[in-house]
């Protein structure tokens, strides 16, 4: 639950502010790092960054659950001490690599041990005189009154008592038996969202009436945070990987579910986390309850937060073989208003979903509209802030490929214009610049679109002579010899054509 050490990076940060939003969302944060003590070195990169991150965060837990911190500190003492080097330094210990290992970064280790003095701002120390004035940021930059509960360190109403350690839940949770419909009925009230998210997922894993039971009591229960569990449970909901498609009947889904779906999306107070929820679970219903709630799904597919744009979207896959042309060229439409590469990268994996799982059977005119539909995006994309703009040109023009080659046949002859538009701007200098020629496992690449085309791929050979003609390449980088050799060859084979 440190997530490579950003979620306790993000509380120091958030504990520098004064509103209590903010300060409450550090606490929250606190504590799920200091709860996670068994997972501390989890991360792709290496247990270095979260190591680093948690101990420094760990201060800034609410008065009242100080004890987690020793209980944090206490079932890592063997780490910590085996960090320790014989002339009183720290070292931080190889996970998975050693990329972010050895002395330089176990100072992040030291961190650890002086971070409770409170000394620095970023571990709890007051301002001062000398603190940085910086102007009020307004509470309300996301979410509304509903959301601020999902900050909360308390147990939802119903939890109980807290009689087990977090390691021991954890594993529960996570292990293949299946575990009593009240114990995750229990955990689904937990202060913890990957708590509350796992043991909905137990839940309905049942499959018994028991288990619906309380996925109905859940969806009707005061706090926000239990009622998004309830709709977790429905969608199979995992965070990283979203809807999990568990596959329940949908007739079971819209008779004891969709009411209250519905309810949750028609209140106007509803919380956004809340409705995120409602609408991955949405797509689970009969098409004919989809359908009947369209409304709500069309208000949150243009909301400003990309994850509503997201769940949004998936309300309308869910839709499945129902799915027609026009509700499909809806996706279109959704996808020309991406702009976070996560929202684009889980919209391609709902066309997948369509046409490879449930295989959905298109006109070739309505295939043909939505390629050229999204066409634009490969030279004109919506960048979310703090992007790099040329590396995020190029990521959005990749996932529009990606989302073409879905296609049984896909219709490339039709975007030739776009594709030439995205190449006048075109650099070799990045990752997905590189796959667009070339090609790899997850588009084409214009190379071999080229050699789909035949005589019609005119207009892209001459951007590539273009550029084989520029002095952009660097000889010594291997990207770009073979980009550079794969657009040489192209062109003398469109040329053996004529």
């Amino acid at each position: 639950a440190d997530t490579n050490g950003r979620n306790a990076a993000v509380a120091c940060a958030l504990s520098l502010l004064d509103q209590e939003p903010f300060t409450k969302a550090s606490e929250h944060l606190a504590m799920m790092i200091a709860d996670s003590y068994f997972g501390h070195e989890l991360g792709h990169t290496g247990g270095g960054f979260n190591v680093l991150w948690r101990g420094i965060a760990l201060p800034l837990l609410p008065e009242d659950q100080q004890h987690r911190a020793r209980r944090h500190m206490e079932e890592l003492a063997w780490y910590y001490d085996t960090c320790r080097l014989p002339g009183g330094g720290f070292s931080m210990l190889p996970s998975g690599g050693t990329r972010y290992t050895g002395a330089d970064w176990g100072k992040g280790v030291g961190l650890t041990y002086t971070a409770p003095k409170k000394t620095l701002r970023i571990t709890g120390k007051p301002r001062t005189k000398h603190s940085k004035k910086t102007p009020p940021i307004k509470p309300d930059i996301w979410g509304n009154d509903r959301d601020r509960v999902f900050l909360s360190t308390e147990m939802a109403e119903g939890f109980g008592k807290e009689d087990e350690p977090p390691h021991v839940v954890f594993a529960k949770l996570q292990q293949r038996e299946p575990i009593p419909a009240d114990y995750a009925a229990k955990y689904m009230r937990h202060y913890n969202p990957v708590f509350r998210t796992l043991a909905a997922r137990k839940l309905i894993q049942l499959r018994s009436d028991e288990a619906y039971d309380q996925v109905e009591a859940a969806l009707k229960h005061d706090d926000p945070r239990v009622r998004r569990a309830g709709c977790d449970a429905i969608s199979g909901y995992d965070n990283w990987r979203r809807s999990g498609r568990i596959g329940l009947d949908r007739a079971l889904v819209s008779e004891r579910f969709t009411p209250h779906l519905s309810s949750m999306l028609a209140d106007k107070q509803v919380g956004w986390w809340e409705a995120d929820g409602a609408l991955w679970a949405l797509a689970a219903s009969e098409p004919a309850d989809i359908r009947a709630n369209r409304k709500h799904i069309d208000r949150y597919a243009g909301h400003e937060e990309w994850y509503l744009r997201e769940s949004a979207y998936w309300a309308m896959v869910g839709l499945g073989k129902a799915i027609t042309s026009d509700e499909f060229l809806t996706l279109a439409d959704r996808f020309n208003n991406a702009s976070h590469v996560f929202e684009r990268s889980s919209y391609d994996g709902g066309i997948g979903h369509l046409i490879g799982r449930e295989r959905v059977q298109l006109e070739p005119e309505t295939i043909a509209k939505f390629a050229q539909m999204i066409a634009g995006q490969l030279y004109e994309a919506s960048i979310a802030f703090g992007y790099e703009e040329g590396a995020a040109r190029h990521e959005a023009a990749h996932r529009v490929m990606m989302v073409m080659k879905r296609f049984p046949d896909a219709p490339y002859h039709l975007i030739i214009d776009d594709l030439v538009a995205y190449m006048e701007g075109w650099t070799p200098d990045y990752q997905h610049s590189g796959w667009l020629i070339t090609g790899s496992k997850w588009q084409l690449g214009l190379v071999k679109i080229c050699e789909r085309l035949g005589k019609d791929a005119g207009p892209i050979i001459e951007q590539f002579e273009r550029y084989l003609d520029q002095d952009i390449w660097n000889a010594r980088n291997k990207n770009h010899t073979a980009i550079r050799e794969a657009m040489r060859q192209v062109v003398e084979d469109y040329k053996a054509l004529k």
